[in-house]
């Protein structure tokens, strides 16, 4: 096309400049004429393919306010190239020396559908700090989304400082009743709020935050899932009752486990209780027919064993030792003829990987593992007070696809439910006892990426069981059923239409374990929204360094309705110029 237009041009200026030279005037006056009929067929042909001779722009704002649909983000064709002021091509873009973000920001896959352009954050001290939306909303509120049946939900919520005083925050169960809260204290400024609860059944959940009373009261839900587990056998035996036993036997119980706990009260004298429906009849504790998964055992049992008993314990697939203070050299004896070592070491004050400074120190019993191999695991606590420099561990185990065999060597482990840390407690014996049940088989944890996902926005799973065909996300409460868009090696993303529970249904060649996910509304957590907005926009200005060479900006064309003006100016003057040579 353009090919035609200029060939166009220059006939039609060869021919024009014919005309004038053989007009009868003066010489001087068809020169002009000529270089005027030259300007005009110039015009032209620069109409059709404007020069570029205007610089492109240096600045650039990206105003994040534009992209808001209520209080979600409005899907558009152009993504957030649409919000950039002045409007650049895509090498414009890539060319800008920074690119300045107005507003609450964006999450981060909107920033990454932009070219790798340097990011600054508008209302900050200096380009790579994160926006002052995010110390003035504040809100971020954590939760577990997966919960053990028995375990505590425990809500965190960061308040925002301008949240006014005296408000009340409750916490309601998935009945409407409020089963936590408290109010904003009028000083100190608020701060992190904790609201806890402990689910009683299993199943799908939806808790919900309300902050306020009244009409002007606002709820954000809090989903959790709580599990029952694949409900191993467990018998718990003990050599004599005491508060440590107590605390874990109460927990297995609310845990819904089914379990046989035996307690020796005085020689020859036992108390056997079932929980959670076990049903083992009058058979012996250690009698193989009773299918137990997991034996926990007081190494104060081990004088009291036959030969007969210390055989059928060889027949058990996992068993889990609690070590005592004074343990029988018949017990340490058994440990080593096991391959598992254990010497004697000064008792210590250790803080477990769980809960938080506040949390009661776990007391050692004098016993430490020996020949750690690598494929072991050890659970270890961080020391409360002045310690020799020992390894120091509070769990010791080894385990194959058999079975496993492990060790206790902690205590006074129930003080930390008398104290309120009922969830970090369950951690705790989480830690213990999911090595010694590894041998029955678990698949893949299955992780989320965005932090609240969102209906109509991506959602991104992540796992390393997601092998042969894409997994499928189907909803709980409808016939939605969304099929994994690959995005990075073993993750997968869906776009969920519809807010609620989705689960991700199994198949034959992703071996993940069962996972549901519950879909947030878009509107809801506006300020966690913001929050997770501003995080996200001052890590990306933060990592993103721009292009890796500085290519300078192309130059911008010439507008047309310039270049039609000059047409018609230089067709004015002709025409003015033809009417006074008539005259």
């Amino acid at each position: 096309m353009s090919l035609w237009i200029t060939a166009t041009c220059i006939a039609g200026a060869l021919v024009s400049l014919l005309l004038v030279a053989r007009r009868h005037a003066p010489a001087q006056r068809r020169v002009t004429a000529g270089v005027l009929q030259l300007a005009i067929w110039l015009a032209a042909w620069l109409l059709s393919q404007p020069p570029q001779l205007l610089p492109a722009p240096d600045a650039a704002l990206l105003d994040s306010e534009r992209l808001q649909d209520g209080d979600g983000l409005a899907h558009t064709a152009t993504g957030p190239r649409q919000a950039i002021t002045p409007a650049l091509t895509s090498r414009e873009l890539d060319a800008l020396p920074a690119l300045a973000v107005s507003g609450p920001g964006l999450y981060r896959e909107d920033l990454l559908a932009l070219p790798p352009v340097r990011l600054r954050v508008t209302g900050a001290s200096h380009e790579h700090a994160a926006p002052a939306t995010a110390a003035a909303d504040g809100w971020q509120p954590r939760w577990p989304r997966q919960l053990g049946l028995g375990q505590e939900l425990a809500l965190q919520l960061q308040l925002p400082a301008t949240l006014p005083a005296e408000t009340p925050v409750k916490l309601l169960d998935p009945f409407g009743t409020a089963v936590a809260e408290t109010t904003i204290p009028a000083s100190p400024p608020p701060g992190k709020v904790t609201l806890a609860d402990t689910p009683r059944l299993a199943g799908r959940w939806e808790y919900q935050l309300q902050i306020g009373e009244g009409p002007s009261a606002r709820r954000e839900a809090v989903p959790v899932q709580v599990n029952r587990g694949e409900r191993p056998q467990v018998l718990l035996w003990l050599a004599q009752p005491d508060f440590e036993s107590a605390a874990l036997s109460r927990w297995l119980r609310e845990s819904g486990v089914p379990t046989r706990a035996v307690t020796r009260l005085a020689p020859g004298i036992e108390r056997s209780r079932n929980l959670n429906g076990f049903d083992g009849g009058n058979r012996a504790p250690l009698d193989p027919a009773n299918g137990f998964d997991l034996l926990i055992l007081d190494s104060q049992l081990w004088p009291q064993l036959d030969r007969r008993q210390r055989q059928q314990l060889r027949q058990q697939a996992s068993v889990l030792w609690l070590v005592g203070d004074e343990a029988p050299e018949g017990f340490i004896d058994y440990a080593r003829a096991n391959g598992m070592t254990l010497e004697r070491d000064r008792s210590a004050e250790l803080r477990a990987p769980f809960g938080d400074r506040e949390t009661p120190a776990l007391g050692t019993t004098g016993f430490r593992p020996v020949a750690v191999q690598a494929t072991d695991r050890v659970l270890r606590g961080a020391p409360a007070g002045p310690v020799d420099g020992r390894d120091t561990a509070l769990y010791w185990g080894r385990g194959d696809a058999d079975g496993a065999l492990g060790f206790v060597f902690f205590r006074n482990s129930y003080r930390w439910i008398t104290a309120g840390y009922g969830q970090a407690f369950a951690r705790l014996w989480q830690a213990v006892l999911e090595p010694q049940l590894a041998y029955r088989g678990s698949g893949a944890p299955v992780t989320v990426r965005q932090a609240l996902p969102r209906a109509g926005h991506r959602v991104t799973l992540c796992s390393r069981g997601f092998t042969g065909a894409a997994p499928l996300l189907s909803a709980v409460a409808g016939e939605q059923r969304l099929a994994g868009t690959q995005s990075t090696d073993g993750c997968y993303a869906f776009w969920p239409r519809e807010h609620g529970w989705y689960e991700l249904e199994a198949t034959a060649e992703a071996a993940v374990a069962p996972f549901s996910l519950y879909v947030f509304a878009a509107d809801a957590w506006p300020a966690w929204q913001r929050t997770l907005k501003a995080q996200s926009t001052g890590q990306m200005a933060t990592a993103r360094l721009g292009p890796g060479r500085e290519a300078p900006a192309p130059h911008r064309p010439l507008p047309r309705h310039w270049l039609a003006l000059l047409l018609l100016g230089l067709l004015a003057i002709s025409w003015w110029g033809e009417r006074k040579l008539k005259r």
